[in-house]
């Protein structure tokens, strides 16, 4: 007679089986704590309220947002000096822009110049520039809010070419 022995010890097989449920178990709790337990709009983001919006209205708001913080820039290629030492820019602030603008010019890393608000619909021909040389530069426009005179949103930068006029 062959005798069966009843008592379960655990085998090497099933300690392996079952320590790779638990590890199964504990990655699966991870993930699911990772994309549902975690605020992710913390990481560079800006937070808005949307709770009880649809789909629709979130993408809806998100493009007002863009409309109404949109800007058009509007600056020549290139930049000419001219004998009495002024500048020929032609930054324009188009009549459509919801925000004034300030521009600088830059060159070598340098600040050369800087403009007072241009409010929509105006434009600057010309401009006296201390130290620019004839190269490559960028003009930086800067958007500002018309009441305050602050800073609104990042600035956005064009290089431009400049030259020096030609005799005629």
């Amino acid at each position: 007679m062959v005798s069966r022995d009843t008592s379960r010890k655990p085998t090497a097989r099933r300690i392996a089986i079952i320590g790779a449920l638990l590890v199964a178990l504990i990655c699966l709790g991870c993930l699911i704590w990772r994309f549902v337990g975690t605020d992710r709009g913390q990481v560079g983001t800006t937070i808005g309220d949307y709770e009880g919006l649809t789909r629709e209205e979130i993408i809806e708001e998100l493009n007002r947002s863009a409309r109404e913080n949109m800007m058009t820039i509007s600056v020549a290629p290139n930049a000419t000096i001219q004998a009495d030492g002024t500048v020929r820019v032609n930054v324009i602030n188009v009549s459509e822009n919801r925000f004034a603008q300030r521009f600088s010019i830059i060159q070598n890393d340098e600040v050369l110049y800087t403009s007072d608000q241009l409010n929509p619909g105006r434009k600057i021909e010309t401009c006296h520039v201390n130290g620019l040389e004839p190269g490559s530069a960028s003009i930086e426009i800067q958007a500002v809010d018309q009441e305050t005179g602050e800073d609104h949103g990042s600035p956005m930068r064009v290089n431009i070419a400049v030259n020096e006029a030609s005799a005629s």
